[in-house]
């Protein structure tokens, strides 16, 4: 499964409920950057497999920001280090998100202002060990 499919699928629930709102602007955004095709289309149903599935597909559950990190290299461990040094973050519950890796999580709760969200993407180059982040898009 494609990148662009697999966030489009997690921005997705189960008939009848309605899709998470950012949906359209995620295929317009991920269209415009080159990754996926225009009017990319999903399965009509959804199977719920992983943790993030069964959270999403909640009503009560909103998807307000997704960040895009291309990279050759797995930083999906690196990601969740670095934001779980940071007080702001807190994971839901151990080993959530994680199944691959025992003892962690990558499933986090922020609680965090306006300036923390704003230079997350300069946290993110730091990371990556560049500047091609826009650290002006949220």
């Amino acid at each position: 499964m494609t990148l662009a499919r697999r966030l489009l699928r997690h921005a997705t629930r189960r008939p009848p409920k309605q899709p998470h709102n950012l949906r359209p602007m995620l295929a317009e955004a991920l269209h415009t950057a080159g990754l996926a095709p225009s009017g990319i289309q999903l399965p009509a149903k959804k199977k719920l497999f992983w943790n993030i599935d069964y959270l999403l597909d909640e009503e009560a559950a909103h998807l307000q920001h997704v960040t895009i990190l291309r990279s050759a290299d797995r930083l999906e461990d690196n990601v969740a280090a670095m934001l779980l040094a940071d007080p702001s973050c807190q994971p839901v519950a151990p080993g959530l998100g994680a199944h691959d890796r025992p003892g962690s999580t990558h499933l986090l709760q922020v609680h965090a202002d306006d300036d923390w969200w704003k230079t997350l993407p300069l946290r993110f180059a730091e990371l990556l060990g560049s500047q091609t982040l826009n650290p002006d898009r949220r």
